[in-house]
């Protein structure tokens, strides 16, 4: 009698634990007392990882990094080397681009270059001998960048005052001839926006030039210069823009941005972008010797990575029939799972013996697996840092409610997620971690380095205003890069209408980064098949004639291998020696070179196309030779 009153009662506290469970769960207040033995997937065995994780410490990444090598490309004469400069937001967007440049810190030996870019400003407090030599630069023949002038070398830069304000929140496009500026043709390259005058009552500070003795290239909507352009009798020239543009530059690629993009996702906003192609476009005309790199491999248009969220139960199901799609089509993607081994308010535990079955599938076709973290938490941001000893199974983050995680880390959910993947598909390191709804704390960067990931897809290319990766920073801040690189993402499944009903809006936004060889990121939950499989199946076989595909693993290594990647050329007689360093190998790497010169080194896997020169394998101390036509 007692053991059946026993269960009685535990029946009838099961059925109101329920109850209450299922009314709260429909309020969006699912709020569980403890994680119980049940509400955990346990593997047998399973422990780890068993290391610590240790954040290291900040370490300013110095200016001398960038300033060996030959005197060739961009000379950035840099004057102030503090640690507020934001000189890095310049050299990584150059990067990113393929701009070559040495930092110098004095003046004489940036004067060795055709090209001189002063930061971060120019004043009458600098030494008068050096404010000469650069003012009788562009008379010289040389192109003179500045930014934020203000002071004695105002004439040299074509204007005669100077406003600093708070206020402008826009600029745009004067003078679309411009051969600087023909190429941009969108109304969103047009028109950039550098704040939200809707949500911030002060923009940056910028410069507004007035008393020109030209026309503006481009303008704020008061009318006064954004960037001026004054051209002198020898062919030399001076540009003065009106921002700080590696501090622009720093604050977008660390989403710290005061809101400057229209959109979030899934259109096009390429404001930085627009910025360092003007840059680009000023060296390529302004240097007989002016190379760059290209950003995607095998001279290809558009670099395509194809990315999956596995964040819901039948989403592990359906990754089945997306990558065999994929598979059929020749192409590869990336897979970012959720190791979710809790019952909690988001879902059932489904990261489980069934879904060890499917990642060892999609580790057969190739597939890439990387981590989505283990909670995909909305309020992921907001973790503490942990103690670096979390470990599965005793990691318990439990999400309670949409507005309610409890007993998760920013650590915790890098280091556990890893090791469960990683502990059942061995051949295969996960490097690439993106967190649940992109929520990103800004210790994110530091803590990804010390759990062994090198690469991020947390941020959308709308918000970051550049549709190329680059290279991220410790605390997303300016002080120290780190060796880790972000894969903003273009568009997602989200937005009305379904997505098979947005293929030609997301073919037009591939086709115009694809004009300055952008990188395409969709993100697409499988959580069903229909549309969002149909989008997948034509955009790939739309874009295919112009795109390299590739997971973001494969595409991120190359990208890394070209971020080492140092070149200079040397004119030998009528000879143009190209001089190619490189840290380790790399494979089609593309470099565009003047459009009157010819390559005559043969044997080398060397395909010229107009003036794009594509190198299959390139080695430390590799030269290409050219003669002009």
């Amino acid at each position: 009698m007692k053991i059946v009153r026993g269960l009685f009662i535990l029946v009838l506290l099961f059925g109101i634990g329920y109850f209450l469970y299922k009314v709260d769960h429909e309020k969006g207040e699912f709020i569980p007392a403890l994680v119980t033995t049940d509400s955990v997937y346990r593997f047998p065995k399973l422990t780890g990882p068993m290391d610590s994780t240790v954040i290291q410490p900040m370490h300013r990444t110095s200016w001398k990094k960038y300033s060996k090598g030959e005197s060739y490309g961009v000379a950035i004469l840099l004057l102030d080397t503090n640690d507020n400069s934001n000189w890095l937001g310049l050299v990584h967007t150059f990067k990113s681009f393929g701009i070559p440049f040495k930092i110098y810190t004095n003046v004489d030996s940036a004067l060795k270059h055709d090209v001189i870019y002063v930061y971060p400003f120019i004043n009458g407090s600098m030494d008068r001998t050096a404010l000469n030599k650069l003012a009788q630069f562009p008379q010289h023949g040389g192109t003179l960048i500045a930014q934020c002038v203000e002071g004695i070398l105002d004439p040299v830069f074509g204007f005669t005052s100077m406003i600093s304000t708070n206020k402008n929140f826009s600029v745009k496009i004067a003078d679309a001839n411009n051969p600087l500026l023909k190429e941009f043709t969108d109304p969103k390259e047009r028109e950039i926006r550098l704040a939200d005058h809707t949500i911030f009552k002060e923009s940056e500070g910028t410069y507004g030039y007035s008393g020109l003795m030209g026309n503006p290239l481009m303008v704020y909507p008061n009318g006064q210069a954004f960037l001026t352009e004054r051209d002198y009798a020898g062919g030399g020239k001076a540009f003065a823009f009106g921002i700080n543009v590696g501090y622009f530059a720093m604050v977008c690629e660390d989403a710290r941005s005061m809101q400057a993009n229209r959109t979030y996702v899934n259109s096009y906003e390429p404001a930085l972008d627009v910025l360092i192609r003007i840059i680009k476009n000023i060296y390529t005309s302004s240097s007989k010797t002016a190379v760059t790199l290209g950003t995607v491999p095998d001279n290809k248009k558009l670099t395509v990575c194809i990315t999956h969220d596995i964040d819901y139960s039948r989403s592990m199901i359906n990754a089945i029939d997306y990558a065999k799609m994929e598979k059929s089509k020749g192409v590869t993607a990336t897979y970012f799972i959720q190791t979710k081994y809790i019952h909690d308010f988001n879902d059932d535990a489904f990261y489980n013996d069934s879904a060890v079955g499917t990642m060892r599938f999609l580790d057969s076709l190739k597939m890439e697996l990387a981590s989505h973290s283990v909670s995909h938490s909305l309020q992921y941001n907001e973790f503490p840092m942990g103690k670096g000893n979390e470990k599965y199974p005793s990691y318990h983050p439990v999400v309670k409610s949409k507005t309610l995680t409890t007993g998760g880390t920013v650590l915790g959910e890098l280091r556990v997620s890893k090791f469960l993947l990683e502990n059942f598909v061995k051949d295969q390191p996960v490097v690439s971690f993106r967190p649940g709804y992109l929520r990103y704390p800004f210790s994110l960067p530091q803590s990804m380095q010390a759990c062994g990931y090198k690469y991020g897809s947390d941020l959308t290319a709308n918000s970051v205003l550049t549709q190329l990766p680059y290279q991220m920073n410790y605390d997303c801040s300016y002080d120290e890069e780190l060796p880790l690189f972000e894969f903003p993402i273009t568009i997602e499944d989200r937005e009305l209408p379904v997505m098979d009903k947005r293929i030609d809006s997301a073919l037009a936004v591939a086709h115009k980064i694809s004009k300055y060889g952008g990188f395409w990121c969709t993100l697409i939950h499988p959580d069903i098949l229909g549309t969002k499989y149909h989008f997948e199946e034509v955009f790939l076989d739309s874009i295919k004639s112009i795109a390299y595909v590739a997971t973001m693993r494969d595409f991120a290594d190359w990208w890394m291998a070209r971020n080492n990647v140092q070149y200079y050329v040397h004119k030998n007689g009528a000879v143009y020696e190209l001089h190619i360093n490189t840290a380790s190998p790399i494979d089609n790497l593309t470099f565009f070179v003047p459009q009157n010169w010819a390559c005559t080194t043969t044997g080398q896997a060397i395909t010229q196309t107009g003036n794009s020169v594509l190198v299959k394998n390139i080695t430390n101390g590799m030269t290409i030779n050219f003669a002009a036509k």
